[in-house]
């Protein structure tokens, strides 16, 4: 990767920067406590709607117990993949939001799961578009895979994480 193309990467992340926070104040005030099923899903769904409308193909996994997983995949030009991974659920309990919303005071965000794992969210799904609209050429398959446990162990993801982690 040449640095006038790094430098296009930062300058497309600076240009979304708002909507970045927009995305992240969205998924911070979503209660998605890891036994909270229908919080952690409704996390999957807001993160599904922001991938497929830039284009990138979603399959979710469903289960019993926890949230859904969701996986996104972009499809690069090179041999090869990157996989990612982040979680979509918080250690804080469903009902914290009445009392700890998303705020933003200068530069300090504060809420359930700003800085593990929201913004780490937010950060996979911006990095991907980005190396997706600015470097075709020299792209990697990509595939991101959003959890829905890990704050509890990651009972159930273990093993898709395994799974895709040898993925070829």
């Amino acid at each position: 990767m040449n640095n006038k193309l790094i430098d296009n990467i930062c300058l497309y992340l600076r240009e979304k920067k708002e909507e970045s926070l927009e995305l992240l104040q969205r998924l911070v005030n979503i209660d998605s406590y890891s036994h909270d099923k229908d919080g952690v899903k409704e996390v999957t769904l807001l993160l599904q709607r922001k991938l497929e409308e830039e284009g990138i193909e979603c399959e979710i996994r469903e289960n019993e117990h926890y949230g859904t997983h969701l996986i996104g995949r972009i499809k690069g030009n090179k041999k090869g993949r990157v996989l990612m991974v982040g979680h979509q659920d918080t250690a804080h309990p469903t009902g914290t939001l009445q009392n700890f919303p998303f705020t933003k005071d200068g530069n300090l965000l504060r809420g359930p799961g700003v800085s593990d794992m929201k913004s780490g969210l937010v950060f996979m799904v911006y990095s991907a578009l980005a190396l997706k609209k600015l470097a075709p050429e020299e792209l990697y398959d990509i595939e991101l895979l959003f959890t829905p446990d890990e704050e509890i162990g990651s009972p159930i993801s273990k093993e898709l994480i395994k799974e895709r982690a040898r993925e070829q």
